[in-house]
């Protein structure tokens, strides 16, 4: 990840719904990345068939891409 973001940082960014299981992030929270820059996230579950039941990691990687410029106008006057 980019230098100086805090991994309490980047789990704030990944919310697990724990009823349903259910991953989402606000890819906006991503934008501190640069192009081809990445994150991951190790997610672990627990996978049941029959009686067993075994921890699975879920990896999830999050590329930054480059986004578009953008262009701020002001209504400031120059003299």
């Amino acid at each position: 990840a980019a230098p100086g973001v805090s991994a309490t940082f980047l789990k704030s960014l990944i919310h697990i719904d724990q009823t349903t299981g259910d991953v989402s992030f606000d890819r906006t929270q991503f934008n501190f990345l640069d192009a081809g820059q990445t994150v991951t996230f190790m997610i672990q579950v627990q996978s049941k068939s029959g009686p067993e039941t075994k921890p699975v990691v879920i990896p999830i990687t999050i590329t930054g891409a480059n986004d578009a410029p953008t262009v701020v106008l002001s209504d400031s006057v120059v003299a």
